[in-house]
């Protein structure tokens, strides 16, 4: 065999057993139930649509993806357009006076819609010392929501805006 052919092969076998000695360790450590912060949701299906298959009935329905200078987050809406299921954020080096916040973080619960409207409110720490506000609005002549986010970090006041779409 020609040794650069050989040598090839042999850096060739070394990528391929270290990517999957890599892709095994990833697999274990996220399976291995370590990990205390849930994984964001893909924004693959975002057709809106209620349990059933059907259309929904409401255009706020389904889930809206919100870009902002807090994070990205992920909005659940009901079928019937009258309450936020969930809420699905992350953050990436978000800093708000002293503090510096890489996180990502699912709360379930229901907050309800009024006149096209929401407010959301929950936690992005543990010790419930980061309150986190989301309120907006929906527009259906662009079919987006928008609004603004505000958050108490240990005193120091951040906010800012947001705008959601499919």
């Amino acid at each position: 065999m020609n040794p650069i052919k050989h040598y090839r092969y042999f850096i060739f076998t070394l990528i391929l057993i270290f990517s999957i000695v890599c892709s095994a360790a990833t697999s274990l450590l996220n399976n291995s139930g370590t990990s205390s912060q849930p994984a964001m949701p893909t924004a693959a299906p975002l057709a809106t649509s209620n349990t059933s298959g059907n259309p929904a009935s409401s255009p706020l329905a389904g889930k809206w993806i919100a870009a902002s200078d807090l994070g990205k987050f992920l909005i659940t809406i009901d079928p019937a357009g009258e309450n936020v299921t969930a809420v699905a954020i992350e953050l990436n080096n978000w800093k708000c006076g002293g503090t510096l916040l890489t996180t990502q973080l699912t709360v379930q619960d229901t907050w309800p819609i009024s006149d096209s409207q929401l407010s959301v409110d929950f936690y992005l720490d543990s010790d419930e010392m980061m309150p986190l506000t989301i309120e907006g609005s929906y527009d259906p002549q662009h079919k987006a929501f928008s609004g603004t986010w505000n958050v108490d970090a240990y005193g120091t006041t951040c906010s800012g805006t947001w705008k959601a779409t499919r």
